[in-house]
C-alpha cells in the first residue's frame, strides 16, 4: 500500500504478516526509509538503543509506528483506530489506550 505522503506504509499483524488488503486491523508500519524518521531519542545512548527498541524491535528493519489502523478493501479508505499505549513504568493492564479497547470490535 503506498501512502499519500510518499511513505511506503502497510498494516502488519502480530506475526509481521502484511494484512493491508484485508479488513482486519493491525499495526501501521513504514516498510521503507522515510525522510521524517528521527535518528534517535534525546538523551539516548550513542547506538540509539531506546529508539531502536521503540520502533524497530517488533518487526526488525520495519518502522512500527505504534498506531492501529485498518483499510476498507473495497474503498481503500483508511481508519486510524488509535494509539497503542503501554508505559513500562505502569502495570500492563492499569492503563489502556483507545486502540486496545477497540481492537476486539474491529476483529
Amino acid at each position: 500500500m503506498q501512502g499519500k505522503v510518499g511513505m511506503a506504509v502497510g498494516i502488519f499483524d502480530e506475526a509481521g504478516k502484511d494484512i493491508s488488503e484485508t479488513d482486519f486491523a493491525g499495526e501501521l508500519v513504514c516498510t521503507r526509509p522515510h525522510p521524517s524518521v528521527p535518528v534517535r531519542f534525546w538523551g539516548d545512548d550513542a547506538h540509539g538503543s531506546k529508539f531502536l527498541k521503540a520502533y524497530y524491535d517488533t518487526y526488525p528493519g520495519v518502522w512500527r509506528h505504534g498506531d492501529f489502523i485498518a483499510m476498507n478493501p473495497r474503498t481503500k479508505g483508511l481508519i486510524i483506530i488509535g494509539r497503542r499505549f503501554a508505559p513500562s513504568s505502569l502495570p500492563r493492564l492499569s492503563l489502556l489506550a483507545c486502540a486496545e479497547m477497540l481492537m476486539p470490535v474491529y476483529q
